[in-house]
């Protein structure tokens, strides 16, 4: 049978010149015969993808439901979301599902997405940039953001559950109200906005959570 070595690994594809890693896990019931659905994970700003591996607790999901999960590392601890230039992420996850198709037995049409904060950002991005090849979205804290919305293609409409919180001081619900960052704020170099609810977030090409929806 397959070895303990294959259930989780780190694998990695080169995309513009810089070598891309990402974590997998194959589900117990894995044997390589059955097409298996995968669920794409995309972490927060400043994680990765073992972070995001303990965050999320979908390995024991993906054992007892039989799908391959995978958790994409970003370039520089941030992912493509539409607001900050960056590298081709779109691309990046092109090739690391060429890579896993080629080497896993997986459903093509049961590809799906799901992402925190920066990765939810992304996922949205990602959905719009390729919706043939994403089943459906899961979203955790983002909304959508210009850049992302300019590069729709069309293409078929995606699925997508969001799950947002009013008093997520990084989400703009647009109701002014004044939710400190803090440190976090601080982290992301946004803090001299005070409040995300600003008229700043819309220059800055942020929607807010009603206009998302």
């Amino acid at each position: 049978g397959a070895s303990t070595k294959t259930r989780d690994y780190m694998d990695s594809v080169v995309v513009d010149g810089v070598a891309r890693s990402f974590m997998v896990h194959l589900p117990t019931g894995y044997n390589g015969t059955r097409s298996l659905p995968v669920v794409m994970a995309f972490h927060g700003l400043g994680m990765n993808s073992t972070m995001m591996f303990g965050l999320t607790g979908f390995t024991g999901l993906a054992d007892r439901k039989n799908f391959i999960v995978v958790f994409p590392n970003s370039a520089a601890g941030r992912f493509q979301d539409g607001l900050a230039q960056g590298q081709d992420d779109v691309a990046f996850v092109r090739a690391m599902l060429d890579k896993l198709q080629r080497g896993l037995s997986i459903d093509s049409k049961r590809i799906y997405a799901c992402g925190i904060s920066n990765g939810g950002y992304f996922t949205q991005l990602l959905a719009l940039a390729m919706p043939n090849r994403i089943a459906a979205c899961g979203v955790v804290a983002s909304t959508l953001t210009a850049g992302a919305q300019a590069g729709a293609t069309g293409g078929r409409a995606v699925p997508i559950v969001f799950f947002e919180g009013v008093d997520d001081p990084l989400l703009p619900w647009g109701d002014g109200r004044n939710k400190e960052l803090g440190k976090l704020g601080e982290a992301l170099g946004i803090s001299a906005l005070g409040t995300i609810d600003s008229p700043l977030t819309k220059m800055g090409g942020l929607s807010t959570v009603p206009e998302t929806i």
